[in-house]
């Protein structure tokens, strides 16, 4: 082989090496890309995703993440692929963890046709798969958690220096409140003690004022009838005594006759007696006959009136 032929083949060798990358490039920078914005939430179930991530579309890598953006507590990935998608309405967009270090890939799956079209104003949403790295993250977190917690119980059941123990400040207040549920039951039951006693009494009272309110109504009705009968009785003998007092007055005038001086003496002193007589009688018109009466609640038989 003479040294011409060597270096036509070496010189095809080169520009097939070369040609073949930038007929790539110029092959990627001629292809359309579509741009699709994907939204996470809570914003922490998306702090490993990261600029440059592949993304998977049906298994095969077909774009990148270009931008991860933090808005509201919430994150927003904007991802370029070189096929247009046609989302369906039982989509799915994941961030998978790949290896052990913590990098990951989106992996999505535009969904069937028999779900129906989603719209292109609908908002995409994507979902974040824990891996190993987020769990030892989680655990660590967990640890430090437990970790306070335990300190917290330690200050509660121990206390501190400037703070007494929380735990015994509970039992002390629980004994204080014991001793004040003591004595509240103590007074409640002195005061119900002396509230039974006293509607006791109160009982009896009215016990008694029911007994002597039956006998009176027992002896009453025929005693105010023995009363009536007797007011009767002195108004007749009233009647009586001013006619007697009128004829001796009368009598009095006749014995005044010059035949009878005799009895002058006697006859006025008659004549005295006889207007005291008719003055009694007089003011037991005006005044009425006065019965005095008392009623006990310790015999069974009224009391004796005097006329």
């Amino acid at each position: 082989m003479n040294d011409r032929l060597l270096g036509y083949i070496v010189i095809t060798t080169l520009f097939i090496f070369l040609i073949l990358p930038v007929s790539f490039l110029i092959w990627k920078t001629v292809l359309p890309v579509y741009s699709y914005t994907i939204e996470f939430a809570p914003f922490n179930s998306i702090s490993f995703l990261n600029f440059q991530d592949p993304v998977y579309i049906k298994g095969v890598e077909s774009g990148q993440v270009r931008r991860v953006v933090n808005v509201n507590q919430k994150v927003y990935a904007t991802i370029e692929t070189r096929e247009k998608l046609r989302f369906y309405n039982d989509y799915s967009i994941s961030v998978i963890p790949k290896g052990i270090m913590g990098e990951h890939y989106l992996e999505i799956e535009p969904g069937t046709t028999a779900s129906g079209h989603l719209l292109a104003t609908d908002t995409l949403n994507g979902t974040f798969c824990i891996g190993p790295a987020e769990a030892i993250s989680y655990v660590g977190k967990l640890r430090s958690k437990i970790d306070q917690l335990s300190e917290l119980m330690a200050r509660l059941k121990n206390g501190t220096i400037e703070n007494k123990s929380l735990i015994t400040g509970f039992w002390q207040g629980l004994e204080t409140f014991d001793s004040l549920s003591i004595s509240i039951s103590s007074i409640t039951e002195t005061l119900q003690r002396e509230t039974e006693q006293k509607l006791d009494s109160i009982v009896e009272f009215l016990k008694v004022s029911t007994d002597v309110t039956m006998r009176i109504s027992e002896i009453l009705p025929s005693f105010l009838q023995k009363v009536e009968n007797i007011i009767v009785q002195s108004n007749q003998l009233l009647n009586q005594l001013k006619s007697i007092s009128d004829r001796s007055v009368i009598a009095t005038e006749q014995l005044k006759a010059p035949d009878l001086l005799i009895w002058s003496q006697k006859l006025k002193t008659l004549q005295n007696e006889l207007n005291k007589a008719a003055q009694i009688i007089d003011e037991l018109e005006v005044e009425g006959l006065r019965v005095p009466i008392r009623f006990s609640g310790r015999h069974k038989k009224p009391a004796s009136t005097q006329p």
